[in-house]
C-alpha cells in the first residue's frame, strides 16, 4: 500500500485561480492524497468552490478560518495532515500532474527528507519561463552542507515535498507579512539530514501584480528582511549555510531597493532601515562571493548606487 501524501492549500480570494488549483491536485497519478483546503477569511466565492470540490471528491478537507494570513493557515493544515510526507500548494498555482510520484519516488530512493523541484513561472500577460535546466537530473547533499545562492538553491516552502517526521514541531511564523514561509523551510533544512533537488519544473507558479510578493510597496513587506535576520540565527551552528543566508539577506536588501524605491509609498524611514541592513551584511555577501570564486562586483555596485540600479530595474521590469 502507498504512503499517504498530505497537500496543504491556504485559500483567501483566490476564486480566479482555484478550480485550475484544486484540479491539478486531484488529477493527480499519485491518488493515495488527501487534500486539505484552508479559506482564510475569503470575501469572494473561494470558500464556496471549495466546499463544491470536497463534494466531488472524499480526499478533500475543508476548513474555515477567520482570516489570519497564510502561516496560521497552512498551520492549520499542519494540524489537520495525516499524511506521511506533505507538500504545500498555494491557491493560485498548480502542478504538472505527476508531481506527487516523482517527487514521493526521489524521496524514498535518495533518502531524502526534503526534495524540491523547479518552476515554471506563468506570468499575467500570457508569457512563461522554466527555471533551471529542467534536466530530470537528481542531485543530493547533506543538509548541513546546503546553500541557498547556487543554482540548485531554494528557500520557498511550495515547490517541495517533506517527510511527516522532519516537520514535526515547527509552525509557520505568524508574525510575518511576508517571509513566513522562507522562514519555516529554513526550520526544515535545519531538522533534516539529506536534502535532494530535482531538476524538473514541476510547478507552476503564477506572478501577479497583486500578490504580496510583487505588487506595490507596502511597509509590512520589510518583513521579509526580518524573515532572512531569522534564518541567519536558526544556522548559526552551520557556518557555510548561514553565510549563504547572509549574502541573500545583503541581496535581498538590494532586491527592494530596486524595486520599490520609486515607489510613492516607499518612505525615507524605511530606506534608511534597508540600507543599514544591507551595510551590516555586504561584508559576509563579498566574502561569501570570494570563497565560492565568484565576482561580487553586482552586489557592491547595487548597494553603491542604489538610485541608477532602481532606473535600471524600473526600465527592465516595468
Amino acid at each position: 500500500m502507498k504512503k499517504l501524501i498530505t497537500m496543504i492549500v491556504p485559500v483567501y480570494n483566490a476564486q480566479q485561480y482555484l478550480d485550475v488549483c484544486i484540479k491539478s491536485l486531484v488529477d493527480q497519478t499519485y491518488r493515495d492524497l488527501e487534500i486539505i483546503l484552508i479559506n482564510d477569511g475569503s470575501t469572494d466565492k473561494s470558500g464556496d468552490l471549495c466546499e463544491v470540490w470536497a463534494k466531488k471528491d472524499s480526499r478533500i478537507r475543508y476548513y474555515y478560518q477567520e482570516n489570519r494570513g497564510a502561516g496560521a493557515a497552512r498551520n492549520r493544515g499542519l494540524r489537520e495532515a495525516r499524511g506521511e510526507y506533505i507538500s504545500f500548494v498555494d491557491a493560485d498555482d498548480y502542478l504538472c500532474e505527476d508531481f506527487c510520484h516523482r517527487m514521493v519516488d526521489i524521496l524514498i530512493s535518495q533518502n531524502a527528507d526534503i526534495v524540491h523541484c523547479e518552476a515554471i513561472h506563468i506570468f499575467e500577460d500570457g508569457r512563461s519561463e522554466i527555471r533551471g535546466k529542467n534536466s530530470l537530473r537528481t542531485y543530493t547533499c547533506k543538509s548541513m552542507e546546503y546553500e541557498y545562492c547556487t543554482t540548485k538553491g531554494h528557500f520557498m516552502v511550495w515547490g517541495a515535498m517533506y517527510t511527516r517526521n522532519v516537520l514535526d514541531g515547527l509552525l509557520f511564523p505568524e508574525d510575518l507579512y511576508v517571509g513566513e514561509d522562507t522562514v519555516f523551510f529554513a526550520m526544515a533544512v535545519h531538522n533534516a539530514k539529506n536534502m535532494a533537488y530535482y531538476d524538473a519544473a514541476l510547478y507552476y507558479y503564477r506572478i501577479l501584480k497583486v500578490s504580496l510578493c510583487h505588487g506595490s510597496f507596502d511597509s509590512r513587506k520589510c518583513t521579509q528582511l526580518e524573515a532572512w535576520k531569522r534564518i541567519c540565527q536558526i544556522f548559526d551552528d552551520w557556518p557555510l549555510t548561514k553565510l549563504s543566508a547572509q549574502k541573500q539577506l545583503a541581496e535581498t536588501c538590494n532586491y527592494m531597493i530596486g524595486r520599490y524605491l520609486f515607489d510613492p509609498e516607499f518612505d525615507k524611514k524605511v530606506y534608511r532601515h534597508i540600507r543599514q541592513t544591507y551595510r551590516l551584511n555586504v561584508w559576509k555577501a563579498i566574502h561569501y562571493y570570494v570563497m565560492k570564486r565568484e565576482n561580487p562586483f553586482n552586489c557592491i555596485v547595487k548597494g553603491m548606487f542604489p538610485h541608477i540600479y532602481a532606473l535600471y530595474f524600473k526600465l527592465k521590469w516595468h
